[in-house]
Order: structure tokens, then sequence, then C-alpha cells
């Protein structure tokens, strides 16, 4: 059967063909698995390109991110006592004349 034979050729052929194109798309593939990722872009504008210097650094950020300065209040107490109790907690509301602490 020669016709027989011959398509058992033509096929073992293709199969190599098949194999030996596969092998580089295939170790091409796990090459540039292996490559690490590329550093990321940053703007010219953004970076200091000059001599580094010693010396303290004044580090100054605004922006949107940035909250605004807290201002800490102190208010001095009418008496002198120590705290026995509180009343409220203090992140709940309350009226100006509400008593917030007992003292002894």
């Amino acid at each position: 059967m020669p016709e027989l034979d011959y398509l058992m050729r033509k096929r073992i052929q293709r199969i190599v063909v098949a194999v030996i194109a596969a092998v580089p798309i295939m170790a091409g593939a796990w090459a540039l698995s292996r490559r690490e990722p590329p550093a990321l872009r940053v703007n010219s504008a953004m970076v200091f390109d000059d001599a580094v210097n010693r010396g303290e650094m004044l580090r100054q950020v605004h922006g949107i991110d940035t909250p605004p300065p807290e201002t800490v209040v102190v208010i001095p107490s009418g008496n002198v006592g120590r705290v026995e109790r509180r009343t409220c907690l203090p992140v709940t509301a309350g009226r100006p004349r509400d008593n917030a602490t007992e003292t002894k």
C-alpha cells in the first residue's frame, strides 16, 4: 500500500515541522516570562539631577492629600481636681452647658 505509506510519511513530517516550529516559540515565551519588569518612567522635571550634598534636607510637602495643620487649644480648668467619672466620650456631640467630667 504505497498510498498509505505516503500519507503516513506526510503526517509524520507535519508533526516534526510543528514541533520544530513550536520549540523556539515556547523558548521565547519562557524567556519573556523570566524578564524583570521595566523601570517606571519619571517626569524629568521631578528629578533632582545635581551633586549630592551632606546636611539637612528641608522637606516641604504641599498638595491635594496634605491635611491642614491642626491647632491645639488649651483650655484652663476652673478648679484643680481629679477626674472621677466621664459622663460623655470626647467624640460625642453635646450642648455647651453639659458637664463632661465630674471632679472631686
